[in-house]
């Protein structure tokens, strides 16, 4: 598909400040599916993900706006990378790992909401509630990221 080959060429030319994005994805996909999207901090590193699935257009235009919206703020992006499924991206960012990341929680929401059109169903402030919720818990119950994942987020690449 036109667009997963964009994200592929984007995600290698991207990854020049972390290690293998594919392993911390794949990570995320496995242990925060639920979550829909969000962000967590690991060390000075700020994980920001959706798991909308990477092959569709619209979570592609989701991706970009993300990405642009975080440069505009100041956040170093340090990389992108999709899991082996293509159904979840993250991107790493440098963060304070006291920082607060609701912002760029709310960030993630409100893109979604206007590349699928969202704000025009009522019922979306009781389904965003509802999911921010949802994707708190499952962020929060993740098991701890083991070392060899971890290592990916501050490996450099030759």
């Amino acid at each position: 598909m036109k667009n997963s080959s964009r994200v592929k060429r984007r995600t290698k030319q991207q990854a020049e400040g972390v290690g293998n994005l594919r392993v911390v994805a794949d990570w995320v996909a496995e242990n925060m599916f639920a979550a829909h999207r969000g962000t967590f901090h690991e060390g000075d590193r700020l994980v920001i993900f959706d798991n909308g699935g990477v092959r569709h257009p619209l979570v592609v235009h989701q991706l970009e706006l993300a990405l642009t919206w975080l440069r505009k703020q100041g956040y170093a992006v340090q990389g992108v990378g999709t899991c082996s499924e293509c159904h979840t991206w993250v991107a790493v960012a440098l963060g304070d790992p006291e920082e607060n990341t609701s912002h760029i929680d709310n960030m993630l929401w409100e893109i979604w909401r206007k590349v699928v059109g969202a704000e025009k169903k009522p019922d979306y402030d009781w389904y965003k509630a509802v999911q921010y919720q949802t994707a708190l818990a499952a962020i929060g119950d993740a098991p701890k990221m083991p070392r060899s994942v971890l290592n990916e987020l501050t490996k450099k690449r030759a």
